[in-house]
């Protein structure tokens, strides 16, 4: 038998796992035998659309709005487009145009700053008369997910202080976010999203990820008050525990509820009981005002490393005064990972406030002003530049939180393409998730013939399914693919078998299929 016919069927073995699949569409695809006589074969460009037109048609996405777009880039060819130049709701694929464009405008050393300045002087004894600020540049990535410790800020402004000696601070402690406009949400960013920490407030001066998480732990006995720690601990905010211990058949039902514009948050529902171990359960919640929450979080932290302030912690805007940095001769600086290590952050794990506030710095950093219609303006001058039509895109936000945004799988095969033939195509191409990374692609493809041979973004909202980066063919070829799917009513999981079934095909792609013939 001819290992062609092997080729053809190599989708079958590695998608048993997916059993979201439907035993129909398996059967139209990939038990489909190709003819022996290669007199009669069709060409392998022709076979891969007749397979990938089976797949799309699945009669469980009759009701969705599919679109598909998978180019060739070293070939300058289009392999298969379906709805090609349609607009979607993108949902975390935006974060593909967020990114690139950074990397266009910014590069891929730039680095993030944080400043202290001291405006006064130390006496004798250690004591500072005068204000400190706290200057924030947008800098996202003072959280667990670069430090290992995420108040390395502190520890280092700290060791600042030590340096001059100072042991209290008598003034004021202020915060400077001017480095972006007040907005704290971007266009169609949806209410009742803000107590989760994927819809944090967006700030130039931020920490932790402007979230709280809340460990909740259960009781000693059934029906007893289940037990709650937080981190960061901070009198910042209050938090109110109503959870209650359950029997032990029970499921963990916890939620939590931000009161509108405070910091009191109250966590409520129930979480089983187990006699051998505690159960336990992380919920993060967002906080108000990430400004201040820095300003308390550095606070005490200075007291608990022996250092007293006595003084109040203050926005700028509260003061009614700017001063002018350049006479301020004591500062420090603290920066950030080059942009390079951000963008796996903000691509990997779809962080949403990374790429907000880099889509903020993005438009402070070449405007003058750091909103998000700045941002998203050099955005659109970046596809503009690439030969994209942006008077038929919607661009609202740099995470894809908001519904208002509407891409084509066209524009985001266009932007993977401009990257892989850019001067960043290594550091772009190693930002995206892959199965057994760290990420959102970790458990996708997992023991499959592409878990090492994908990599993509991928992009989740209700009735939203996403996925769009680059594949290695099985003649090593690297292909761009975006597909994306809208409206659908079945189980997310069988929306992303379908887009799994299509990368697996095009993992599978020879245009050589006599190469791997048996002689």
């Amino acid at each position: 038998m001819k290992l062609h016919i092997y080729t053809r069927f190599f989708i079958f073995v590695f998608t048993l796992s997916i059993v979201s699949t439907s035993n129909n569409l398996i059967s139209q695809v990939l038990f489909k035998i190709p003819s022996k006589d290669t007199t009669t074969r069709i060409s392998p460009i022709k076979e891969l659309q007749n397979d990938l037109e089976s797949i799309i048609s699945d009669n469980d996405f009759s009701d969705a709005f599919i679109g598909v777009s998978i180019i060739a880039p070293e070939q300058n060819e289009i392999l298969y487009q379906k709805n090609e130049n349609k607009n979607f709701v993108p949902a975390s694929n935006q974060k593909i145009l967020t990114t690139a464009t950074a990397l266009r405008y910014l590069g891929a050393d730039y680095k993030f700053q944080t400043k202290m300045y001291l405006d006064g002087e130390v006496n004798d004894n250690g004591e500072f008369l005068g204000d400190i600020y706290i200057r924030g540049f947008g800098d996202p990535s003072l959280s667990d997910y670069f430090y290992t410790d995420p108040y390395k800020i502190f520890e280092y402004f700290k060791k600042c202080l030590d340096s001059l000696g100072i042991k209290s601070i008598q003034g004021d402690i202020i915060g400077d976010d001017n480095f972006f406009d007040d907005a704290f949400y971007s266009p169609g960013w949806q209410i009742d999203d803000i107590n989760y920490n994927y819809s944090a407030q967006i700030n130039a001066l931020s920490i932790l990820d402007n979230k709280v998480d809340i460990t909740v732990v259960s009781g000693s006995s059934i029906n007893h008050l289940a037990s709650i720690n937080i981190y960061p601990v901070t009198k910042y905010i209050k938090v109110t525990n109503n959870v209650i211990t359950s029997i032990p058949s029970s499921a963990v039902d916890i939620n939590a509820v931000r009161e509108p514009c405070t910091n009191n948050i109250i966590v409520f529902g129930t979480i089983p009981y187990d006699s051998l171990q505690k159960n336990e359960n992380k919920i993060s919640v967002t906080i108000e005002n990430p400004t201040m929450y820095f300003l308390y979080l550095f606070k005490e932290y200075l007291e608990r490393n022996k250092i007293a302030h006595q003084g109040a912690l203050t926005d700028i805007d509260e003061t009614g005064f700017l001063p002018d940095y350049s006479t301020i001769e004591k500062s420090f600086t603290f920066f950030s990972p080059k942009l390079s290590e951000i963008i796996k952050v903000i691509n990997r794990e779809s962080h949403n406030l990374a790429a907000e506030m880099l889509l903020k710095t993005i438009g402070r950093e070449t405007s003058g002003f750091g909103s998000t219609v700045k941002g998203t303006e050099l955005v659109e001058k970046y596809l503009a530049k690439i030969g994209i039509n942006i008077k038929r895109l919607f661009i609202y936000d740099g995470s894809g939180l908001s519904r208002m945004n509407m891409l084509t799988p066209q524009t985001l095969t266009s932007v993977l393409n401009n990257m892989f033939k850019s001067e960043h195509k290594n550091i772009f191409f190693t930002s995206l998730a892959a199965s057994n990374e760290s990420g959102t692609m970790k458990r996708r493809l997992a023991k499959t013939a592409a878990e090492k041979r994908v990599r993509a973004k991928t992009g989740t909202m209700n009735n939203v399914s996403t996925i769009s980066g680059y594949v290695k063919s099985r003649d090593d070829e690297t292909l761009i693919f975006s597909i994306m799917i809208n409206n659908f009513t079945v189980p997310l999981s069988k929306a992303q078998s379908l887009q799994d079934l299509i990368c697996m095909r095009l993992v599978g792609f020879t245009r050589y299929p006599e190469r791997y013939e048996d002689k």
